[in-house]
């Protein structure tokens, strides 16, 4: 709450001056893609560090991603419980990888 009291406060701000006119939502990143970002340091053409991990350490990856996973969940109460009415969860790394890659380290 320390860290977040101003996304609580603005959440709570924009539901009451929102209510009945728009759905207020919330967004949070997707593992994967949040990994992605941590692992390569920012943007990247080709993911290459973290499918280093993916095909060298996925013990490692799967831990991280469960990891970032619970975090993420977390957030998204924490803004729902703000007022947030909605989700909004962006993977915008997925497009790195193969689909049977996307079901072992993206999907739900």
């Amino acid at each position: 709450e320390a860290t977040h009291g101003f996304v609580r406060e603005t959440l709570e701000a924009l539901r009451r001056e929102t209510e009945g006119v728009c759905t207020l939502l919330g967004f949070v990143g997707a593992p994967w893609t949040l990994a992605a970002y941590a692992v390569e340091g920012g943007g990247s053409r080709d993911a290459s560090s973290i499918k280093r991990w993916m095909y060298q350490r996925p013990d490692v990856l799967e831990e991280f991603l469960r990891r970032l996973s619970v975090s993420i969940a977390q957030y998204a109460i924490f803004q729902a419980s703000s007022g947030a009415q909605c989700i909004q969860l962006f993977e915008s790394w997925a497009h790195h990888l193969t689909p049977e890659q996307w079901r072992e380290f993206c999907a739900p």
